[in-house]
């Protein structure tokens, strides 16, 4: 567990080295590690989100999205599915509707979780729902528009096409998002 300052320690290197540490938690009940976010990426580590919890998660987490979590991108349903998943790093560390991640995997998480119609070409405008527990947070434009599209929600918005859109809450890495066109 890390300290204020988030330190690799030579023992953790040499862990990482001998292939006997496989995955870091980024996030722990209501602790967020910015830093291991980039061990992750640059030791191909899988991702982690931790509860801590030493009693039922109803009392600690009461009526929102906001526990700590591990998605697991495994191709199976199975144990062993899971267990080659996330040997293999195949996670998404989820809390508070932050997604911290390998970039491939957040956009397959986001690619699956949105969905985008044009309604008027003319004016550029798109809506997008959102098919998810998530709440995506995005920037987008010359003055960077900040929008939150709520889970089971459609919003309307003038993007242009191949505009980028920036997912504030999509990190790929310490202040790094991932950055990707909705059409």
């Amino acid at each position: 567990w890390p300290n204020d300052t988030s330190t690799l320690y030579p023992v953790q290197k040499k862990l990482i080295s001998e292939k006997k540490l496989h995955g870091a938690e980024v996030f722990n009940a209501w602790e967020y590690y910015p830093k291991v976010i980039d061990w992750c990426k640059d030791n191909n580590l899988a991702y982690f989100a931790n509860s801590d919890i030493h009693y039922t998660s109803g009392n600690m987490y009461r009526g929102e999205f906001r526990r700590p979590m591990t998605l697991v991108f495994a191709k199976e349903r199975s144990v062993e599915g899971i267990k080659e998943a996330l040997f293999a790093g195949r996670t998404v560390a989820c809390f508070n509707n932050i997604l911290a991640g390998n970039e491939e995997y957040l956009k397959e998480l986001i690619k699956n979780s949105l969905s985008v119609k044009v309604i008027n070409k003319e004016k550029k405008t798109i809506e997008v729902s959102n098919k998810s527990d998530i709440a995506f947070q995005i920037k987008y434009g010359s003055h960077m528009y900040s929008i939150v599209i709520n889970p089971n929600q459609a919003i309307r918005i003038n993007l242009s096409s191949g505009g980028d859109v920036t997912f504030t809450n999509c990190m790929i890495g310490q202040n790094k998002y991932v950055v990707t066109k909705l059409w």
